[in-house]
């Protein structure tokens, strides 16, 4: 999903550009929970919705996209900034996925759904982590450097090692920002979850079957190329749901 969402990027990059530069001009001016940057972020994401929505298959499964609204209303409101607003949408798609763009748009595959059972503890797992990418501003870092690296890419390069570079080496780096963020995302899915009454420990039997459904196939783990190894997410969220635990016995 990662090569998609840079690609629809770059795609719309002169369509987009004043309002990637009025919200990263914003973020970078104002405080990161502030309403006119928060704003702004959504005004992205809106036209950003539109053109995602044309490449996907909206699914109309009323069972399942309430079942995802519901979970999601009740976690937005233990978002502490209530500027935040979230919207979430049924997609079909045979790869269990899930993703957000700036704004608070998320999207949920509907196999990933069907990979979790239906288990509330599990989808609100889910839905947490992609509201920790929009509350922690990494899908709209992730829209911006995504842009600015195709843009880069397009740029002549000189010297011998300037392809490396500009291929391997931008990627490399990508990856690491990105790993660096699903931790963070994901330790944010435990403590929102867990605010909202659920189990975030379930959110290591999602990981687990994941990981189980058939790991050897890439494209059934192409959202996940870019995260943290399966078993060591599982210990971060587990370990993490420990800490939550200790610090519930010493209040």
């Amino acid at each position: 999903m990662a090569g998609f969402f840079g690609n629809l990027a770059y795609g719309l990059g002169r369509k987009l550009g004043p309002k990637f530069r009025k919200a990263k001009w914003l973020y970078k001016t104002m405080s990161e929970g502030s309403k006119e940057s928060i704003k702004a972020e959504y005004e992205l994401g809106l036209d950003l919705y539109s053109e995602v929505a044309e490449k996907l298959t909206l699914n109309s499964n009323t069972s399942f996209a309430s079942l995802i609204k519901g979970i999601g209303t009740k976690l937005g409101s233990k978002v502490s900034d209530k500027n935040w607003k979230f919207h979430f949408y049924l997609y079909s798609d045979p790869t269990p996925n899930a993703f957000a763009i700036p704004g608070g748009f998320i999207f949920v595959a509907d196999s990933l759904i069907d990979l979790c059972g239906t288990d509330k503890n599990q989808l609100a797992f889910i839905l947490s982590h992609e509201m920790g990418h929009v509350v922690k501003r990494h899908c709209f870092h992730r829209t911006i450097n995504e842009y600015a690296v195709n843009t880069l890419k397009t740029v002549p390069a000189k010297g011998k090692f300037a392809p490396v570079i500009k291929n391997a080496g931008l990627d490399f780096f990508i990856k690491n920002y990105s790993r660096k963020q699903e931790t963070q995302a994901d330790e944010f899915a435990v403590y929102l979850s867990y605010a909202a009454g659920f189990n975030p420990a379930a959110g290591a039997r999602m990981m687990k079957a994941l990981g189980d459904k058939n790991p050897a196939r890439d494209d059934y783990m192409k959202y996940f190329s870019t995260h943290p190894p399966h078993n060591e997410r599982i210990v971060h969220i587990l370990s993490t749901c420990k800490r939550i635990t200790k610090k519930r016995k010493a209040t």
